[in-house]
Formats: structure tokens, sequence, C-alpha cells
């Protein structure tokens, strides 16, 4: 800007829209400016006016008695004389300003929101040296952002905060119609819904006057001459027709009574108005503003400019089409978010609802759970409430059943099982049966692990040859073996080297044979060159490799027929790791055998049992696994305990130190079944859901991603998409 030295025929230019420096037009209209801009941007009480920049972020405030300039400045309108001779920029001072500067030959203060300085005289409660909200201090160094938190903080000019109204009601405001007054985003009151009673002789906030009370006012305080001045009926505005001097209403000039008159609006714009950018007009009888032309408002009932609601208007949006059953969406004040909390009873919150007729067909994810689970070295598998069956992990040799033979960190469901009731997962294939005691497997074939009578892979399901009536399935790296109803136990694949058929011999069979001598089995678990059984009168029995003690009958010699397991009566499950083996008994004790190398016996020994060993420190156990270089179990409080190597996170204590003694698996307190299997181990709760944990190569956790987790993660619910 040109400098303009300044003499003693003074120009008051506060907004480049007034021209007018000493008429009582122009006061009033500053005057006015200054109640709009109070009253739109909720500043608080008496002791300051907000200020509009062109965007809300540069509003600036100014104390009550003095105005707002458009250069961001406050003035007052009685220091014209302090820059006399003085030119635009030079410094200045008056009665009311100590140190200003002259602006359109007005001395004003300089309000610097952001130079590091406190101005507590200027609305400023903190400066931290910039105009940045978020850290501490707001843009307009008005607040320090405690507005929000609920509690009202008068010190830095709130009136209210959230639902917290400090006993503010719009009585205590002044209005005696009644009506309900909210706190607004900035914490101040929104009294837009407060009524005042038009005729009761007292003036209430939003009236002028109010019969006889005209609040000191007069024509002559007017600069309208002699006469009586009244109010008018409505109470908005002065009847000023018994005054010496009228109004012209569409000179241009602005004239009290007016608030406008014709294009001049008095420096007003629809964003100052409190709505949306537009062009703001004046009335015909330049009694009000004419707001048509702008682009609405929070609170009109129509969506504007940035509102995504206003009121009840939420444009199509509603607790249905987000896929709720019921509840209703409330707008926020500022209109610019929709709040959900009411809608209740959704397909994917994880609760199978059948009061709003979820089901396993009309919400899977919500209704298909997980029961039972099997873990194999590489790979797991688990039947579904529906009678389907999912697998993930390692898919080579088609292992999971699906059809292909690549990974998958997801379940996907295997080909062709509709009616499953159990399941287990071995080292290179799986194994299933039917609810009508079919056995079907699937993945490696050689040597004869399928029991279909080839040695060929098998991406899908097979049937297990001759096999009717099975009650239980157990699958190793390279044998399988069923118990069936008769209570007969029968086993497949590979038998060379260590009889881990049972059958006598040292053959392979890629068709059931029966292991000789059990007739009243009802249980069987496979190892990865042993098997073991549960028969009915609580005893254990195991043929196979013997070495380190395997067979747990006191000797380290194969056995190609079963032999009892030393000192266990009792007995209610067992289980065949890859080289050790663990039951559980009637008593709630846990005993494992075998080879004891990284604790995996968990007595708190790293040395070989050929008899069984109490497991160190557990009771109530109700659940026994045996993995490849670890154990885990499950206790009657729903709490896992796992030991052994810990590698990759195995044992499930966010560790991945081998421990000799049982160590608590994090996070799980509903377990009804744990399984350790190679690198990795899963846990089913009481709700079916999965977790699993430890070594995440190839997908084995399930949960999506190939990562290692040392704590249990969920595994992907099976009607996840």
């Amino acid at each position: 800007m040109v400098p303009t030295k300044h003499g003693s025929s003074q120009r008051l230019s506060i907004s480049s829209t007034i021209s007018s420096s000493s008429s009582w037009a122009s006061l009033s209209v500053l005057l006015l400016l200054a109640v709009v801009f109070t009253s739109w941007g909720g500043c608080s009480g008496v002791e300051s006016v907000r200020c509009a920049g062109e965007a809300e972020a540069e509003d600036w405030y100014c104390p009550s008695d003095m105005l707002c300039h458009d250069t961001r400045r406050c003035v007052f309108p009685s220091d014209v004389e302090a820059c006399e001779g003085l030119y635009d920029g030079e410094s200045c001072t008056s009665p009311s300003v100590a140190s200003g500067m002259c602006i359109d030959g007005v001395c004003a203060v300089i309000v610097d929101c952001g130079d590091g300085v406190v101005d507590v005289d200027l609305g400023e409660v903190c400066d931290d040296g910039n105009q940045v909200s978020g850290d501490g201090c707001s843009a307009d160094c008005r607040s320090d952002e405690t507005c929000g938190n609920g509690y009202v903080d008068f010190g830095v000019g709130e009136r209210c905060d959230a639902g917290n109204l400090g006993g503010g009601t719009c009585a205590s405001l002044g209005y005696s119609g009644g009506g309900t007054v909210v706190c607004n985003v900035y914490c101040q009151f929104d009294e837009s819904d407060c009524h005042s009673i038009c005729g009761n002789d007292e003036r209430e906030p939003d009236e002028a006057c109010d019969g006889g009370d005209l609040e000191g006012e007069t024509c002559e305080s007017l600069s309208l001459g002699a006469g009586v001045l009244e109010c008018r009926s409505d109470c908005r505005h002065f009847d000023t027709s018994g005054c010496d001097i009228q109004a012209v209403c569409g000179n241009g000039s602005i004239e009290f009574p007016e608030v406008c008159d014709g294009n001049n609006v008095g420096g007003m714009t629809c964003e100052v108005r409190g709505l949306y950018p537009g062009v703001l007009a004046c009335l015909p009888d330049c009694s009000e503003f004419d707001t048509s032309g702008c682009g609405g408002a929070c609170g009109d009932g129509q969506i504007n400019g940035p509102e995504v609601c206003d009121g009840a208007t939420f444009g199509g949006d509603s607790c249905q089409t987000r896929g709720y059953y019921e509840g209703s969406l409330t707008c926020a004040i500022d209109c610019t978010t929709i709040n959900g909390s009411d809608c209740s009873g959704l397909c994917g919150d994880g609760v199978c609802d059948s009061g709003f007729g979820e089901t396993n067909t009309t919400c899977a994810v919500d209704c298909l759970v997980y029961d039972p689970i099997s873990v194999g070295r590489h790979h797991s598998c688990a039947v579904v409430s529906d009678g389907t069956v999912r697998c993930w992990g390692m898919g080579a040799n088609g292992r999971l059943g699906n059809g292909a033979t690549v990974d998958s960190s997801v379940p996907v469901p295997v080909s062709g099982l509709t009616n499953a009731a159990f399941i287990s997962a071995g080292g290179q294939h799986s194994c299933a049966i039917s609810d009508n005691g079919a056995v079907w497997c699937w993945g490696m074939g050689d040597p004869g692990q399928l029991g279909n009578g080839s040695i060929l892979d098998s991406s899908v399901p097979v049937p297990v040859s001759g096999l009717t009536n099975a009650v239980f399935i157990a699958t190793a790296d390279y044998h399988s073996c069923a118990v069936v109803s008769d209570g007969t136990a029968w086993c497949w694949g590979q038998g060379e080297y260590f009889g881990q058929l049972g059958n006598g011999e040292t053959t392979n069979s890629s068709i059931p044979v029966q292991v000789s001598g059990l007739t009243n089995a009802v249980s069987i678990s496979t190892g990865s060159s042993r098997s073991c059984a549960v028969t009915s009168s609580g005893a254990a029995w195991c043929w196979g490799n013997g070495g380190a003690g395997g067979l747990g009958n006191g000797g380290t010699a194969d056995s190609y027929v079963p032999v009892p397991v030393s000192g266990l009566t009792n007995v209610v499950s067992i289980s065949t790791g890859q080289s050790h083996s663990c039951a559980v008994t009637g008593s709630g004790t846990a005993w494992c055998w075998g080879v004891g190398e990284n604790g995996r016996l968990g007595n708190g020994s790293t040395a070989d049992s050929s008899v069984p060993v109490p497991v160190s420190g557990l009771t109530n156990v109700v659940f026994a696994s045996a993995g490849m270089y670890h154990s885990c179990a499950v206790l009657s409080d729903g709490t896992a305990w796992c030991w052994g190597e810990g590698d990759n996170g195995r044992l499930g204590n966010g560790s991945t130190a081998s421990s000799s003694v049982p160590v608590p698996v994090s996070g799980l307190t509903n377990t009804v079944a744990v399984f350790a299997g190679g690198w990795h181990s899963c846990a089913l709760a009481g709700n079916g859901v999965a977790h699993c944990w430890g070594w995440g190569f190839r997908g084995r956790l399930g949960n999506g991603s190939t990562s290692d987790s040392y704590v249990p993660v969920p595994v992907n619910p099976p009607g996840a998409p």
C-alpha cells in the first residue's frame, strides 16, 4: 500500500465497505458488526468479540470495547487523532493504545497470535509461537484446547463444554419464554432454541427493545434528532417514526435503523452471518439481510457445503443402510459428523443373534464357528459348525484339500465335505470323519497314508477304503489310524522300519489294516513313527518306534504290536508327537514320556524317560497335546499352558525361550482344546473362536499374515469373505 499522510480531516476506515468517518450511521454499523461477530463466533461473555477472517481458522478476537479491522487488527474509534500527521505503518500511541500502528488513519492495536507473547488484554489465553491447532494452543490463541473435555474452563473463555452447561439455562441467560440451551463446538452457548416474550416490557437478549424498555435509547442517542422513540410490536426493531430525522431506504446509505441498503450490506458476508458461502443481499425494506443467496447453514435441515448431515437429514444414510437391524443416527451439532452409536444388531459384530434372524446361511461370518480343530506340522484344519472343513498354511501336495497346492494364510474350504464331524491334520496330509462314519483323506499319498489303495497325492478328499462307522481319526507324517465303533483300531500308510501300523509287520499299506489285539479302543493318536491308543478300561497302549523310551513301557525297543504304557491307569486321552507322547488321567494329571530334549516332557528336566513322568505344577488338566518339540495342555479353568522348545514363540507366552516346565499361554481364558504342532500351536475357545501362535511362515497361523506371533492371534473366522 502506498503510504498516506493523514491531516486534520481524518478518515475512519474500519472496512473497505464503510466510507463515512464521523457519522452516527458508520458507527452504528460498526457496532452492529461487533455484535454480529460476537453472536456468530461464540466468544466468551462480554470480554471480547470474535472477528471473522477469510476462513474460520483465521478468525481473531478483540476486546469488547474495540472494533474489528479487516487487517486482523483491533481499533478504538476514538483514537483517530493519534495518527494526526503520520503515515500508515508508523507507530502511534494514544490514551487507549500504548503501542500501535497507524492503519487507515486509526491507531490500531496489533493482534499477533503466533508471536509467542500472550496478549491477555486482547483475548489471548495462550501463544505458542504459531497459528496451528492440535499442539496445545489453538490457531487463534483463544483456547488452550480444553474445549471438548467435558469440563467448563471459564478461565479460557468457555461457557460450557460438551454436555456440561455449567448451570446455564435459557432463563439464566435472560430469556423468559423457555427453551433449551445447548453447547456448541466452540464451548459457547447456542441460544437458538431460547425464546423471549415480546410485550412484557422487559428487553431480553434477542430483543432490541420491549414496550417501554428501550434500553436507554432515544432519538437523540441514535442521532435522529428530537422526538419520541418507541418499540415496534415485534420487539426486534425501534420505531423511529416519531424522530425528527428519518432513514431513507434505497439511497444506498445505511441509516439507522437500517441494517443494509440496496447493494450496501455493510461488509457483511454469508460466512459472517454463520452461513455457507454465497451472495448476501438486502431485503427491499432495508430491515434485514436477504440470505436466500447464501449456501445454507447447519440447522436448516438441509445438507449444504461441508455438512454430512443436518438435524434429521442424513442424505439417505441410516442404521439400516449401514447394515444394522435397528437404531437411529444422530447428527453432530456442527453437522460435520454422524453418530451411529445407537445402531444395533449387525451381521459381522461377532455375535450370532437369532433374535435378528441370523443363521449359518444369513450371517455366516457371525454364526459359523470352529469345532473341532487340529494342528499338523505345517498346516492346520478345523471342522465348521455347518459340517464343512477349513484348512490353512502350507498347501504342498494338496494337503489343504481345496483342489490346489498353494499356501493359504487364511482358512480355505476343503472341497466336497459338507457333513464332517472330526478332523486330523498330519505332516503332509489330512483326514476327516463324516457324520455317517466314513473317512476321507487328502494331501501326500506316498507311501499310502490316504488309505484309498493308491500312493498318489490328492488335492481333494478321497474315501478311505473299507472303513465304516469310524469314531476317531489320527494322522502323522506318513501314516494314519482310526478307531471304529466296535472298538477296533485300523492303520494305513508307512509301516516299514518301526511297525507303526501295529499289525505285527513292518510293511507299508495303502489300505487300512487292523491293529493287533485292540478290541476296546476309544481314541487313537499317531506320531512320526509310533502310534498310541486309549481303551475303554483307561489303559494306554503304544507301538512302533521305541527309541528314547517312546513307547513308555520302560524299554527302548521297537514293537510292531501294542504294548501297555507303564504305570498309567484311568487314562482319558493320549497324544503322540514327533518323539514323545503325553496322556491325561481322570484325576486331572498330565504325564509325558520319550525324548526330553528342550524340556518337552514338562518335568523340569531335559532328560529322556522311557516311562511316564508327571508334568510339573499342572492340576485339573482336561486335555494335553504333544507336538514336534513342545507340548501344551488345557486346564478346567480354561487356561492354556505350554512347555518345551520355544523358538518362533510356539509356547505363546510372548517369548522365544524354551521351558522345561509349563508356562501360561498369554490371554487365553476360555480354552476347551489346545494343539501343539510342528512349529506352531492353536487353541479352540468355548465360543468356537480359534487362535494360533508361533511360526507364521506359509500362513500357519491363519490370520492372513506370514509373520511369527509369540502370543495367540485369532484365526480368520470361517464365515469371513
